[in-house]
């Protein structure tokens, strides 16, 4: 028997990562097959305090 869980740790203060960094990460999450979940590409101005729901 075992449990699942999911855990995620803020950094301190929120910050927008480098476009580059971000450019790799939708990258590599594409080409993942485990990553089934519904996402979308974003792009122009946006707050790193913003409500994406």
């Amino acid at each position: 028997m075992g449990i699942w869980t999911d855990s995620f740790i803020a950094p301190p203060e929120p910050n927008l990562a480098r476009p580059e960094a971000f450019g790799r990460l939708t990258v590599e999450l594409a080409r993942d097959p485990a990553v089934r979940t519904p996402w979308a590409l974003l792009s122009g101005q946006l707050c790193v305090n913003a409500s994406l729901t």
